[in-house]
């Protein structure tokens, strides 16, 4: 008996072919009746698991593209979110850097941009982005010498980067 069941535990773990299922058909053939009904049971069993485990992987392979685009679709949300945060992060950094250029034009123009540079120039206060960048980069080119403040303007804005001056008239623009 423990020669068969020894048998049919090898069958289930090196698999069925025609040479094993012939062997261990042999072996029960050979075997009372008792023990043909324990290997019998056995059998089925095992056909039971085996059926239940092919559909368990296959319900798991059907299921596997849905729990693809639900891990995707959180990774672009996280990833989404970072972004943001990040633009954030830069749009405060850009503000105070805008803030901490100002501190020198402050002196002429006012704390909120509000006054005549000198008695002379315009008040900067509402004008649009657009226009404090290009008077910005034409003063640092030397190409604008509005009310006599080119050359004075000029020398202000000569180490500015383009950057920089963006952020400048950013900030100027949001007094």
């Amino acid at each position: 008996m423990k020669a068969v069941i020894v048998l049919f535990i090898s069958m289930l773990f090196l698999g069925c072919n025609d040479d094993t299922s012939k062997s261990v058909q042999s072996v029960v053939d050979s075997a009372p009746e008792s023990v043909q009904k324990v290997i019998a049971q056995t059998h089925e069993s095992v056909k039971k698991t085996v059926t239940t485990t092919q559909q368990s992987v296959q319900k798991a392979v059907e299921q596997a593209p849905a729990k693809a685009n639900e891990v995707i679709a959180s990774a672009q949300q996280s990833v989404t979110s970072a972004v943001a945060s990040v633009k954030e992060q830069v749009a405060t950094l850009s503000a105070s850097e805008g803030k901490t250029l100002f501190a020198k034009c402050a002196s002429c123009h006012g704390a909120n941009a509000e006054k005549k540079a000198l008695g002379k120039s315009a008040v900067i206060a509402g004008l649009s982005v657009a226009t404090l960048e290009s008077d910005l980069k034409a003063y640092k080119a030397g190409k604008l010498d509005k009310n006599g403040m080119g050359a004075l303007m000029k020398s202000q804005t000569a180490a500015l980067s383009d950057a920089q001056i963006s952020e400048l008239a950013k900030y100027i623009n949001s007094l």
